[in-house]
């Protein structure tokens, strides 16, 4: 099994270009199964819950229960017998952590977690991100405003090593594709993908 993380920003199109893999990845005949989170287990119904609110206890129990998220899936994919996982929101999460303690936080996990095959961040500037979340139907979360998602956009790139490939996510959705497409054929290719250059 190789695993394959999808992390970013909220708005930034993690789940879009997640979906793109998949079905590159099946295309070509692998089986690919995808984690994506928050998910519908309760620990992550809560956390989505926690995000909708506004309060320091709500984000105290967001990254609680969105953490316990992450580490349900983790324990389940050490079993799994795809070729592939996808695993959406991995440790750039966090980057939603206060200043400082989203340093260390970071540091804990990426030396706990399963390494991944290849990880994608996927960037877009906040003034994009805001206006597609803008255009969702569902509820606003507390990090969804210009100004937190400027604030944790600058965390996050203070995470950001050479073991990530940046996807920066600015145009359309077929340009977008397009632009993934050097990506995945990399992917299936014997040779490293370490070094696509993606710029949307």
């Amino acid at each position: 099994m190789k695993l394959i993380v999808v992390d970013g920003l909220d708005g930034a199109g993690k789940d879009t270009v997640a979906d793109m893999i998949v079905e590159g990845l099946s295309a070509a005949g692998h089986t690919v199964s995808v984690r994506s989170h928050p998910t519908s287990r309760p620990v992550g119904v809560m956390a989505s819950n926690a995000l909708l609110k506004r309060s320091l206890l709500a984000h105290v129990f967001a990254s609680l229960f969105f953490g316990l998220d992450i580490l349900f899936s983790v324990r389940e994919i050490r079993r799994e017998e795809s070729d592939y996982v996808v695993f959406v929101r991995y440790i750039m999460g966090s980057a939603y952590l206060p200043q400082g303690l989203h340093t260390l936080v970071h540091n804990v996990l990426g030396k706990s977690m399963p390494k991944a095959h290849q990880m994608l961040f996927i960037d877009a500037e906040p003034e994009i991100a805001m206006k597609r979340i803008k255009e969702r139907k569902n509820g606003r979360e507390m990090f969804e405003n210009l100004r937190s998602l400027a604030a944790v956009r600058r965390r996050a790139f203070s995470l950001v090593s050479s073991d990530w490939m940046v996807v920066r996510n600015n145009g359309s959705l077929s340009e977008l594709k397009r632009n993934l497409t050097p990506y995945l054929k990399a992917l299936l290719s014997k040779h490293s993908v370490l070094h696509v250059s993606l710029e949307v």
